[in-house]
């Protein structure tokens, strides 16, 4: 044994040293360059994949060399990790992955009453049941193990001493070192013997097969009559199954039997001298020793007697009050010699008690007779059932000795399976036996039970083959006479059918019509065709990448599903996404659901647009469809005032009206855009150059920012601060557009920062879910700009000018232009009260913006 160990261990030393070797050649041959160095990697893949079925040899390649990925992270397992190798499928984890997994529902099973059994391999599937703790070996004798330089990795570098799984007669264990993957075929040979044991045979311990000799048993069987002609019995021989014929009693009858069941066992006890063993329940017929009569009992085994009729027995008349010696007849004493002499009658009353009469007794009121006693004339009989519960009265002439009386009573009682019951009327049956066949499956599954019902486990099957039962790739075998139900002999050769994948083999032969799948973890590409996934078992074909299908519709659109596999749309499916045409009456899409290539529907379009007054100052969101309802209106009303005051009259062409192009303003100006358009002109008379925009803090910032400025200066300051600098980053930079989150708060500060983000011309959103909240503001080139004046240098104690006076131009100018009205220039004198009134029923008044809630996106 110490040999053959330590011939394994150099072999394995040497095959370590070849590898090394190859590995260094490679390296040296390919340079420095790095093309070769990926070549390098390839060489060594390709490698990889040529080693021919042996998992232990790969394992121990890629563990040494720290390329083998774990199924669970998908990282690397180096030589200093902490792992676990599963004992099925012997796929190696790290420690702390494979207990995460463990304790996911994924890998959770049950039992069939809902309760924990354990957890699932990742790679095989196969059950555990408990999680794994500490660090082991691969053989699992040392924890902890230490990996010293030049040895193979996670092995503790003794004899690896595990029981072989595969070999089911293999007593011997691994003689190699600590190593990952399944163990090699036990090398040992031993001495086996037949099945009789007459011949012995040397052989290899992997290589068990049954032998079996010519030699015939030549044993007694059961019956102790025939011998045993098996060939090579194992021990134990089988009860004889010739058949027998038996005579009966009364030799009428005859039978064939079993001659080694236990019926004919018993017979045997039995046998009378002319060879009768049983009794065949017949009439025996057998002449009694008069000659003259013949016995009317049931054929039987002991002797038939003495002739009833004889004078010796017969020593009285039939009703038995008188001896037949005191009975006269033709003045002479009667004398019987023989049993054919006639039995003479006396002249007193029968007095036999009947059948009739139940508990009282009636007599029979004839003189002596032969034969049997009449029931009387008169009188009634209590007549009770079969089953001794109902009574009832009849006459008694038509009384007759039976038990055919029944009563309406159903029997509830179980019957001897104890699953059926009994459902008789009047029943009388003491056993109650179920008299139903079982018909249960048996346990070869193939054949049903014949027997009465029956209480527990039927019998097995007693069915018998004589051909050979082969494994599938018929290297085992086991011979005849082969029991039903019996399954194939288990054979330890790889499986030798056709696969699907062209990657090693790692399962063993089986008689299952489908191959295990294989867990091989290969690149494949998704559904959709544009990723290439890796570490995905050979045997999946659903790969999804994750991201939308893209795909084109019939229709048009794009599929939005996730990758999948199949078409985008079902039989029945139709698409729902919003058409992208445009309208015919507007600039913007349909926004209707998919209508395929027909026409779009005419709808309303709710698209959100603008409206503005004619010097712009006044704006106002409405939908589209308001929008071109609220212009038409306006330039209708605009070209009657104008068409009246150029006229003169009070007719008016409606036609010429509503063809007439449509006005761009739909919102009117106000008293304050009249002011400001009297101060521009104002401005430009005088030569004063305005600013670029207004530096009232009322008009750049909100009431909410004003407000809240009061006691959130120190938190607006810093916002400003880092909107600053996101703008001018963007400014300098190449970046057309620049994010930066601010830390999650409260819904009172991001709506601040969404208001500022606004003022700054930049977008912001908001995304996770409570509490942790937190804003997003991003910043684009060419648009986002700061304010002239920044909200945390407003004083919210000094007093605000009245927006009517908010202008660009200096202080002196605003003071002496604070009353001036409408100068008389051309077309801008003051509105009439009529007038007035007019445009407030004509036009929509502006709408009250309500706060925006920027804090409940889905996004």
């Amino acid at each position: 044994m110490m040999n053959l160990k330590r011939v394994s261990f150099l072999q394995q030393t040497i095959t370590n040293l070849q590898i090394a070797n190859n590995r260094i050649r490679e390296r040296l041959r390919c340079g420095s360059s790095k093309r070769r160095k990926k070549d390098d990697r390839m060489k060594l893949r390709n490698y990889e994949e040529e080693v021919d079925g042996d998992q232990a040899s790969v394992l121990q390649e890629q563990l040494t060399r720290g390329s083998y990925e774990c199924m669970v992270c998908v990282e690397a397992v180096k030589p200093v990790h902490a792992i676990w190798s599963c004992s099925t499928c012997y796929h190696v984890f790290h420690i702390h992955c494979i207990k995460k997994w463990a304790r996911s529902a994924s890998a959770a099973t049950q039992n069939e009453d809902g309760t924990n059994n354990g957890w699932l391999c990742p790679g095989c599937r196969s059950p555990n049941k408990k999680i794994p703790a500490a660090y082991f070996c691969f053989c699992g004798k040392q924890k902890n193990p230490v990996t010293q330089k030049g040895d193979l990795p996670h092995s503790c570098g003794n004899i690896c001493n595990r029981k072989r799984p595969n070999s089911t007669n293999c007593r011997h264990l691994c003689t190699n070192m600590c190593h990952p993957g399944p163990c090699p075929k036990c090398p040992a040979m031993i001495t086996k013997k037949c099945r009789c044991g007459y011949i012995s045979v040397q052989e290899r311990c992997n290589q068990q097969k049954e032998h079996i000799c010519a030699q015939v048993c030549g044993k007694l069987v059961n019956c102790k009559l025939h011998k045993c002609k098996a060939i090579c019995c194992p021990g134990n021989c089988e009860d004889c199954e010739l058949t027998v014929e038996q005579k009966c009693f009364c030799a009428k009858g005859s039978r064939e039997i079993i001659c080694g069941s236990d019926e004919h066992q018993k017979s045997l006890k039995n046998m009378q001298e002319d060879g009768g063993s049983y009794s065949c329940e017949g009439t025996c017929d057998k002449l009694y020793p008069c000659g003259l009569h013949n016995c009317k009992s049931k054929c039987h085994g002991e002797s038939c007697g003495s002739c009833p009729q004889s004078p010796q027995l017969v020593t009285t008349c039939p009703c038995t009050q008188t001896l037949i010696q005191n009975i006269k007849f033709k003045g002479k004493y009667v004398e019987r010699k023989k049993c054919t002499d006639h039995i003479p009658l006396c002249d007193q009353l029968c007095n036999k008690p009947l059948q009739c009469g139940g508990d009282a007794v009636h007599l029979c009121r004839l003189f002596c007779h032969h034969g049997d006693c009449k029931p009387c004339k008169s009188g009634s009989t209590s007549v009770v059932c079969r089953c001794g519960k109902t009574t009832k009265g009849i006459p008694c002439k038509e009384y007759k000795e039976t038990d055919e009386a029944k009563c309406d009573r159903r029997c509830n009682k179980k019957k001897t399976c104890a699953r059926h019951k009994c459902h008789k009327i009047c029943c009388v049956d003491k056993g109650h036996i179920c008299s139903q066949i079982c018909d249960k499956k048996l346990t070869c599954g193939s054949h049903r039970c014949v027997d009465l019902c029956h209480r527990g486990k039927c019998h097995t099957c007693h069915n018998v083959s004589f051909d050979e039962l082969t494994c599938y790739c018929g290297s085992e075998i086991t011979y005849p006479p082969i029991h039903c139900g019996v399954q194939p002999p288990q054979c330890g050769l790889i499986c030798s059918r056709v696969h699907h994948c062209s990657h090693p083999v790692r399962h063993t032969c089986h008689m299952e019509d489908n191959c295990p799948p294989c867990v091989e973890l290969v690149k494949k590409t998704c559904n959709c065709g544009r990723l290439v996934r890796a570490n995905i078992m050979c045997h999946i074909t659903n790969v999804s990448c994750g991201i939308r299908c893209v795909k084109f519709l019939p229709c048009g659109h794009q599929c939005n599903k996730q990758c999948h596999q199949g078409e985008c749309l079902g039989e029945d499916e139709k698409c729902i996404q919003a058409c992208s045409k445009m309208r015919k009456n507007c600039i913007h899409p349909c926004t209707n659901p998919c209508h395929g290539d027909g026409d779009c529907p005419n709808t309303k379009c709710q698209a959100l647009v603008t409206c503005k007054c004619s010097c712009g100052r006044r704006e106002q969101r409405t939908s589209c469809y308001e929008e071109n309802k609220m212009r038409r209106k306006a330039t209708t009303i605009a070209n009657m005032r104008n068409l009246i005051k150029k006229e003169e009259t009070t007719q008016v062409d409606m036609n010429s009206l509503l063809s007439s192009p449509l006005n761009r303003n739909v919102l009117t100006c106000d008293d304050e855009c009249q002011v400001m358009e009297r101060n521009r002109r104002m401005a430009a008379a005088l030569s004063i150059s305005p600013s670029r925009s207004s530096t009232n803090a009322a008009e750049i910032y909100c009431e909410f920012l004003l407000d809240i400025s009061k006691k959130e200066k120190k938190f607006i300051m810093n916002v400003e601060t880092e909107l600053k600098s996101l703008i001018e980053s963007v400014r300098w930079l190449k970046y057309k557009s620049k994010s930066h989150s601010f830390p999650n708060m409260k819904k009172e500060k991001r709506r601040i920062i969404h208001e500022l983000a606004e003022v700054f011309k930049c977008k912001s959103q908001s995304f996770d879910e409570e509490p942790r909240k937190y804003v997003c503001v991003t910043a684009f080139k060419d648009q986002s700009s700061e304010p002239n004046r920044l909200l945390s240098e407003y004083d919210p104690t000094a007093a605000q000018p009245k927006p009517t006076s908010t202008s660009s131009f200096g202080g002196s100018l605003v003071s002496s232009m604070k009353l001036v009205q409408f100068s008389s220039s051309s077309s801008q004198f003051p509105p009439t009260k009529q007038q007035e009134e007019e445009e407030t029923k004509t036009t929509t008044p502006e709408a009250d913006d309500g706060i925006i809630d920027y804090f409940d996106f889905d996004g």
